[in-house]
C-alpha cells in the first residue's frame, strides 16, 4: 500500500507539469482511459536493487560520470554568481551595464526580484529533492534532478543504474518532462531580467557597430567605460543566447505535450514513472 508521502509525490507533478486536463476535451483521445496504471511496488527501491548488477567500465560511462560532477559545478557557479549580483546591487549599489536604457534603480530590483524568486525555487526543489531521497523510491529519484545526482555523487553505481535506465526510455516524454520542469525557473527568474539585458543589448549594438562611407568600424568605448563593463556586456550577449535557447526548448517541448497527453491520457510524472519502473 502506498504511504501518504508515495501519494503526494504521485500528484505533485499535476499542477508543474500537466497544464490541465482540459485538452482530452478537445485532442482526439481514446475515451475508454489511458491503458497503463502506475503501481506503487515495494521492490521498486533501492534497497531491494543489486547496484553492482549495473557497475559499468565503459570510458562513456566514466564521462558522462564526470559531466555530473560539471553540470554540479556549473549550477552551484550561477546561484554564486546570482548572490555576488544581489550583493553588488544592494550593498555596493553597482551600475548593472554602461548606459543603462532602463532606469538602474528599475533594473535593479527586477534583478533583485527574479534573483530571490530562483533561490525560493531553489529551496523547494531541494525540500522535494529531500523526501524523494528519503523514500528511496527509485522513479521518483531518476525524474528529480536534485535526487539523481546526490545519489551519483554518492555513488558511482547509482549513476549506472540511472544511466542503464535511461538508455531504455522512450527519449521524447522524458525530452517534454524535464524540459517542462525547468518553465518556472525560465518564466519567473529569467524571462525578467533578460528583457532587460535585451533592451539594454539591442541599444548599444548600433553604438558598438558604426557604417560610415561602407566601412565597419567597432567601438568598443559603447560597450563599457572599463574593461569589467565590456567583460559584463560580453556576458550579458551570452546569457541572451543561453535563455533563448533555453526557451526554444520549452515551446517546443510545449507543443510536444498536447499530442503527447493524448496518447497518455494522464499525468506527465506518472506516465513517466511507470515507464522507469519498467526498464530495471
Amino acid at each position: 500500500m502506498a504511504s501518504e508521502w508515495d501519494q503526494w509525490i504521485r500528484n505533485s507533478g499535476t499542477n508543474e507539469i500537466n497544464f490541465s486536463f482540459c485538452f482530452q476535451s478537445w485532442c482526439c483521445c481514446d475515451q475508454n482511459g489511458p491503458k497503463w496504471k502506475r503501481e506503487v511496488v515495494r521492490d521498486h527501491k533501492f534497497d531491494f536493487v543489486d547496484l553492482d548488477e549495473f557497475y559499468s567500465r565503459s570510458c562513456f560511462a566514466r564521462i558522462g560520470y564526470l559531466w555530473v560532477y560539471i553540470l554540479i559545478i556549473k549550477s552551484s557557479a550561477v546561484y554564486l554568481a546570482d548572490l555576488w549580483t544581489a550583493i553588488s546591487l544592494l550593498a555596493l549599489d553597482n551600475q548593472l551595464y554602461a548606459k543603462p536604457v532602463i532606469p538602474t534603480e528599475a533594473s535593479k530590483w527586477i534583478f533583485l526580484a527574479s534573483i530571490i524568486v530562483s533561490y525560493l525555487l531553489l529551496g523547494w526543489d531541494m525540500f522535494k529533492a529531500r523526501k524523494i531521497i528519503a523514500s528511496k523510491d527509485i522513479s521518483y529519484a531518476f525524474t528529480s534532478i536534485i535526487a539523481s545526482r546526490y545519489y551519483s555523487v554518492r555513488n558511482y553505481k547509482y549513476y549506472c543504474l540511472f544511466r542503464k535506465i535511461d538508455q531504455q526510455l522512450d527519449p521524447v516524454p522524458f525530452f517534454v518532462f524535464f524540459t517542462l520542469k525547468g518553465w518556472k525557473r525560465l518564466l519567473l527568474a529569467e524571462a525578467p531580467r533578460q528583457v532587460i539585458n535585451i533592451v539594454t543589448l539591442a541599444a548599444l549594438v548600433p553604438r558598438w557597430i558604426q557604417i560610415e562611407q561602407g566601412t565597419v568600424r567597432l567601438d568598443n568605448q559603447a560597450l563599457g567605460k572599463d574593461i569589467a563593463q565590456q567583460i559584463m556586456t560580453g556576458t550579458m550577449a551570452f546569457s541572451i543566447l543561453i535563455f533563448s535557447i533555453s526557451f526554444i526548448l520549452v515551446c517546443i517541448a510545449a507543443i510536444l505535450y498536447i499530442p503527447l497527453l493524448c496518447h497518455i491520457q494522464g499525468n506527465l510524472k506518472e506516465y513517466c514513472c511507470h515507464k522507469v519502473d519498467k526498464r530495471y
